[in-house]
């Protein structure tokens, strides 16, 4: 049967934990909605240093299998404040039946903030939407504001990808505006978003495991950066980035083997 939780406001800041976890890894279809309040988590071990992870806290922390989270509003995280962590993290786990279905996190809007950390990180078999007044950004570091993970547990298993999908919102980096690093997941980028990085809009990380069909697909919005707009230096094989439309600054090859369309 599942149970629903609507969080409508308040503070939730944990000196050492997550601001709020949404968990299940049971058979249930649970869902939660958020349409306001502050978020703040603390790994007491990091420091605030940028450690990102699944055994790290963040304000938002989504993890299991089975989950429906809708996030219309709210501040996650905290830029000004070096002793907190990032704003969130979203990540999946394998089903043990055909009935299991892997977190749908839908984000219309909300604020969400990292110090010296990436800001927002996916890592595997979770689905996730930008779809409106979203801004993510963070104050200092080499960081990111959304960065697109590979997963260290379960490597071997072909369907541990994840799909971003960003049509509105801006994400704005101290170095990336996205970092990409996981062939498996699914990047489109459409619509009015801005994606912003201090040196590069996106990076394609040069160490990447594993290629999807189509595993970049821009159509739209804006990708920006200082140096870059895109920057990809795969070396081990051939990442797809297919770009259809948007604005786009400058793309730059570091590799000699990735293969991109500009249409």
């Amino acid at each position: 049967s599942g149970g629903s939780l609507t969080v409508h406001g308040g503070n939730y800041t944990a000196a050492y934990g997550n601001g709020i976890l949404v968990r299940n890894t049971g058979d249930s279809q649970n869902k939660v909605t958020i349409n306001g309040g502050t978020f703040i988590g603390n790994t007491v071990t990091t420091g605030g240093s940028g450690t990102v992870g699944p055994g790290v806290s963040y304000g938002l922390n989504v993890m299991g299998k089975n989950l429906t989270v809708t996030i219309n509003g709210g501040n996650f995280g905290e830029k000004d404040n070096a002793s907190v962590n990032s704003a969130a993290s979203f990540y999946g786990i394998p089903g043990t039946d055909a009935d299991d279905r892997r977190p749908q996190v839908k984000i219309h809007g909300g604020t969400f903030e990292g110090h010296d950390a990436d800001v927002i990180s996916v890592f595997r078999f979770v689905d996730v939407t930008f779809d409106g007044a979203v801004s993510v950004s963070n104050a200092t570091g080499s960081r990111a504001a959304l960065s697109v993970q590979d997963d260290l547990l379960y490597t071997n298993n072909g369907g541990r990808g994840s799909t971003v999908q960003i049509s509105a919102g801006t994400f704005e980096g101290t170095t990336y505006g996205v970092w990409y690093s996981c062939g498996m997941d699914i990047f489109t980028l459409n619509g009015s978003a801005e994606i912003i990085g201090g040196s590069t809009g996106l990076q394609v990380a040069d160490n990447i495991a594993g290629v999807a069909a189509n595993s970049i697909n821009i159509s739209g919005g804006t990708v920006t950066g200082t140096t870059n707009g895109i920057y990809y230096d795969y070396r081990g094989g051939s990442v797809n980035i297919n770009v259809t439309g948007g604005t786009i600054g400058e793309i730059t090859s570091g590799g000699t083997t990735t293969r991109a369309t500009y249409g």
